[in-house]
């Protein structure tokens, strides 16, 4: 795997789990549907997964394609269901998570084989 494609993946893991996290507080202070637990949830955990790839990638590690795989099932789920609310904080999350899907899938094919658990 290239070393500019490792930086530029632990940037936007970085970005998008930020994102998430801004989205969850944006969500719980506007209350409503916004706060529904399951999306909530749905919000954290992606966001949990975009730093652990983000940790993954900075050391090459041979799991990093299974964990972006997870990672991009994770965001394309969670843009899904910011797509559903019209504020501007939820379609900047969602083209965010659309974004970081993408780049999961590209680094799923450009690192090492998943090592065996």
């Amino acid at each position: 795997m290239k070393m500019e494609m490792m930086t530029r993946c632990c940037g936007m893991y970085t970005k998008c789990q930020k994102m998430c996290m801004e989205t969850v507080r944006f969500c719980l202070t506007r209350g409503g549907k916004l706060c529904e637990v399951s999306f909530v949830m749905n919000m954290i955990e992606c966001a949990q997964l975009c730093g652990t790839c983000a940790g993954f990638c900075a050391t090459g590690s041979g799991r990093c394609a299974t964990t972006c795989e997870a990672c991009a099932r994770v965001c394309e789920e969670c843009a899904r269901k910011c797509g559903k609310f019209s504020e501007p904080e939820m379609v900047r999350c969602m083209k965010m998570l659309r974004e970081c899907a993408q780049m999961c899938r590209k680094m799923m094919k450009s690192s090492p084989a998943a090592m065996p658990a």
